[in-house]
């Protein structure tokens, strides 16, 4: 199985959040922790909310948090999506 960026940057995204014990971080402050550029990083967010495995919430106070099905899932199933 070939790792492409877009599902690297994926990855890199589901370990930060995992590592914040369901705190809500900016799209931009996880940008700046997976050292990848912002529209990056916001395309696959948007990816993982529609998928379940991230909650994003939008506005002034929004951010992303991982959801329960983010948390139980395996390298292997976002891979696959």
């Amino acid at each position: 199985m070939r790792l492409t960026a877009f599902s690297d940057v994926s990855l890199r995204v589901l370990m930060l959040l995992s590592g914040l014990d369901g705190e809500q971080i900016s799209t931009q402050k996880i940008a700046e922790g997976v050292g990848t550029p912002y529209n990056h990083v916001a395309k696959s967010v948007a990816f993982l909310a529609n998928m379940g495995l991230v909650e994003s919430t939008r506005g002034r106070t929004g951010g992303v948090r991982l959801s329960e099905a983010g948390a139980r899932a395996t390298v292997g199933q976002v891979l696959r999506a």
